[in-house]
């Protein structure tokens, strides 16, 4: 005899885009869940039918006038301020970077945000909106991690951003 074994409340969760409306101050989120719709059990077979359910979230942002966190660093500040995901190449190579460095500049405080938390995410795109453009190997924030120093932004991480990090970090933590 065949067992089909029924499938309730499996829920799959696919972040399709966020991206904040600059005319709204909106992030939105749209994710696709799976759910069962019907069920049908004739002899010893049965059938489940899955329905894919698509569902937009939109997040205010928080103005720049009402918001208590900063959106741009200090000038000179011996601080960098890093989002990523914890396991892309690039993120990974500059969290080894940074540990590397972490002797040569003990005064340097590094803020890390994963970018797989919600309200980080909105933190992020008010520093990319504050900062404008990105001096790493994506002028438009297209790579992650996304770094913030010296009132400068990095998008992505190659020799080139070590390089320029480099610098921002002797010039602010001297």
């Amino acid at each position: 005899m065949k067992k089909t074994h029924l499938v309730y409340g499996i829920f799959l969760l696919v972040i399709i885009g966020c991206q904040k409306e600059p005319e709204t101050e909106l992030l939105c989120t749209e994710s696709t869940t799976i759910i069962p719709a019907t069920s049908t059990s004739t002899g010893p077979s049965s059938t489940t039918t899955m329905q894919l359910v698509t569902t937009t979230t939109s997040l205010p942002t928080t103005s720049s006038t009402q918001s208590t966190t900063t959106t741009t660093l200090p000038e000179n500040e011996c601080k960098l301020v890093m989002f990523h995901n914890g396991k892309g190449p690039m993120c990974l190579e500059q969290l080894e970077f940074l540990e590397d460095i972490e002797e040569d500049f003990p005064l340097l405080i590094v803020e890390e945000y994963l970018t797989t938390e919600q309200s980080n995410l909105i933190l992020l795109y008010e520093m990319e909106s504050s900062y404008g453009e990105s001096h790493g190997v994506s002028e438009n924030f297209g790579y992650l991690p996304i770094t913030f120093i010296n009132n400068k932004a990095y998008s992505g991480f190659d020799s080139k951003v070590e390089d320029r990090l480099l610098d921002d970090i002797g010039e602010v933590c001297r």
